[in-house]
């Protein structure tokens, strides 16, 4: 056989492998209703994502972990009230394991709901999907049942994930959308989803219907979506972060 076609089998081989790890994963997941959560991951090189939920106008202004990640703000959102629902997105790169990691919200004027988890098989360099739609945000002052808003995804292969906080004197009972898997509910009122795509979806309608005692009020909504390894930086959306160019 000659060399050159062995080296040719030899890069297929590899370009499989890598797409077989191309897998994305739910790696851990931990809520809570007070002021710190853990999170405990058994991969490498995982992105960590934390959703908070305050009913106060100013939401948290930082995060800190005992492992001593770097967390970056990426999104927050609000509803029309004076002293309203927010709900904030935040995100680090773990490039080890976590165990019992006790991951604190900071600059709270309440005591936030949380949900942490980790997603294992996504691009570190550009977490996030470029689509102009993302992260997709809903935010209301009444009632609005279910909460709604409407993304698309650029990529392929994209670990979708959804968070939802109804404050109010109710108790809100979520249903699971569609296709989505439930993740630990951070309390009766906030909730998160997930679920993963093999192809891009183009405006759909993404979202949380709830019932139960009281119903709450005020609700805000988030939907993201992570890419894999596979996907390429792109553009960003206005959301993301600068670009981290890698040479050939």
């Amino acid at each position: 056989m000659k060399a050159w076609f062995k080296l040719f089998v030899v890069l297929c081989l590899l370009l499989i492998s890598h797409v077989a790890e191309a897998t994305l994963t739910l790696d851990g997941n931990n809520s809570a209703s007070f002021s710190t959560v853990t999170i405990t991951t058994v991969d490498n090189n995982d992105l960590i994502i934390v959703f908070l939920a305050s009913t106060n106008a100013t939401g948290c202004t930082g995060i800190g972990d005992q492992a001593g990640l770097t967390w970056i703000n990426r999104v927050a959102a609000q509803n029309n009230s004076v002293n309203g629902n927010v709900v904030s997105e935040w995100y680090a790169i773990s490039s080890g394991t976590l165990s019992a990691d006790v991951i604190t919200p900071t600059g709270c004027p309440v005591t936030p709901r949380i949900v942490a988890l980790g997603v294992n098989g996504a691009n570190l360099t550009c977490p996030y999907d470029t689509n102009a739609s993302l992260p997709g945000l809903a935010a209301n002052s009444g009632t609005l049942n279910p909460i709604t808003t409407t993304i698309s995804t650029t990529n392929p292969n994209t670990f979708v994930v959804q968070f939802v906080r109804v404050p109010g004197s109710g108790t809100p009972i979520f249903t699971t959308p569609t296709g989505y898997t439930a993740m630990v509910s951070a309390g009766g009122a906030a909730a998160s989803y997930y679920k993963i795509l093999s192809s891009p979806e183009t405006s759909v309608t993404e979202g949380v219907n709830w019932g139960g005692s009281g119903q709450g009020s005020n609700p805000a909504l988030i939907v993201d979506a992570i890419n894999d390894v596979t996907a390429g930086c792109g553009v960003t959306s206005p959301y993301n972060p600068p670009m981290l160019f890698r040479p050939f």
